[in-house]
């Protein structure tokens, strides 16, 4: 047996340390905190900082829902893997964070601190490898404690905080990994600091947020849409944005009754799923997706009370449903005079002064079934014989509550206009 030990020991002596496979051991610096570290009290916060860390691998969680705290004790932090700050119910300032530079893997959140009236302490910071998240912050007046953050690498959220004014602390950003949102900030008057975003990796979605008067700051994305959402911001004057983009997933577009300028993703050639664009009463003139050419699937058209419509006249196709509903005013609808192709139903209703369907002259097929009704002026329907000649409705037809009501007999036989 001690023939057996002694064989052992040599082993461990000599024959490991000149196997240049084993693992070393990492060394560990001991102004690193290696793992993630929650700080809920003062004491907390004061035990850890004794330390004097420069770095923490994991995550770094602020969160007390008691009491006030004071950071500034965490000054010597340079770098963590993430950092959330969240249902803070007395903190003010992130004092403390003044040196913070990096967010290596992690996101930035910053979440339901509902005396947090500035994050300027993070001034320094100039990378967030993963998301960032500003939500729920009620008395956060802007964001210029991230006017050094270049990129961010996941989704940017900034949302329900009402009493923001501006996002220009995000002026230097030029690009978001994921998605971006910028959703119920009541009192938000500006997203001009959006500027310098060209591209995102996902759904951009401005919505409910009911100071806005214009969306300029949307002026130079141009890649990475996926699905774009704009809507119930009820103070919009004048939209005019996204015109450097030429395909996303979907559309869907709310215009309020403020709105008095529109003109939107005009390079806008393809849109692969939904459609959908709704429009206030103040909208007179149309001048938007005029390079549109394809809708992959179902599409929806509401002019509200726009007189001319300067946009649409390159669509050639819909791969599903059709609805032009609640337009008032346009007399016809040569807008959608290159449209040959409509895979599911086309339905044509409420539109007051619509008089005639000439545009729909090149229409080849509905693949579904064909609704004309409750149009009070509408009294030429010859746009329809040539799809009708050649049985180009997959399903029935329906044509009622018109001013002039032919059946597809008589449109076909040109009895088709008073």
């Amino acid at each position: 047996m001690m023939k057996n030990l002694a064989v052992a020991v040599l082993l461990l002596l000599f024959g490991c340390s000149s196997d240049s496979s084993v693992p070393q051991p990492i060394p560990t610096d001991p102004s690193v905190y290696y793992g993630s570290v929650g700080l809920s009290n003062q004491e907390e916060v004061d035990a850890f900082a004794a330390h004097e860390y420069i770095g923490i691998t994991g995550d770094l969680d602020i969160s007390s829902a008691n009491a006030p705290l004071d950071l500034s004790g965490l000054h010597t932090l340079t770098f963590v893997n993430g950092l959330s700050i969240r249902h803070n119910t007395h903190l003010q300032t992130l004092h403390g964070l003044e040196h913070l530079q990096s967010i290596d893997q992690g996101a930035l959140t910053i979440i339901g601190n509902f005396r947090l009236e500035n994050i300027d302490a993070l001034s320094q910071l100039t990378t967030v490898a993963q998301a960032v998240y500003i939500m729920d912050n009620p008395l956060l007046q802007q964001l210029d404690g991230l006017a050094h953050v270049t990129s961010i690498g996941g989704a940017l959220d900034v949302s329900r905080n009402e009493s923001l004014l501006n996002v220009d602390g995000l002026s230097q950003v030029t690009q978001v990994g994921f998605w971006l949102r910028v959703w119920q900030n009541e009192s938000l008057q500006s997203i001009d600091g959006l500027s310098g975003i060209t591209a995102i990796n996902g759904a951009l979605t401005i919505e409910g947020n009911d100071g806005l008067t214009t969306l300029d700051g949307l002026q130079n994305i141009e890649s990475g849409v996926e699905n774009i959402v704009i809507q119930w911001n009820s103070n919009l004057v004048s939209i005019d944005c996204l015109n450097l983009i030429t395909n996303a997933d979907s559309v869907s577009i709310g215009i309020p009754n403020t709105t008095t300028t529109f003109r939107c993703l005009n390079a806008l050639a393809t849109v692969e799923l939904s459609f959908g664009v709704s429009t206030g009463n103040s909208l007179l003139n149309w001048q938007s997706f005029e390079q549109l050419t394809t809708i992959g699937g179902f599409a929806y058209l509401d002019f509200g009370n726009v007189t001319n419509v300067d946009g649409f006249n390159n669509l050639q196709s819909v791969g599903g449903e059709f609805k032009l509903l609640d337009s008032h005013w346009i007399t016809n609808v040569d807008f959608l005079g290159h449209l040959s192709n409509l895979n599911g139903r086309l339905l044509i209703s409420s539109c007051d002064a619509l008089v005639n369907l000439d545009g729909l002259s090149n229409l080849d097929l509905v693949n579904g079934s064909l609704i004309v009704s409750s149009n009070a002026s509408l009294v030429n329907f010859c746009g329809l014989q040539p799809l009708l000649q050649q049985n180009g409705v997959a399903a029935e037809i329906q044509i009622y509550s018109n001013a002039f009501n032919p059946n597809a007999t008589q449109i076909i036989g040109g009895n088709c206009s008073l």
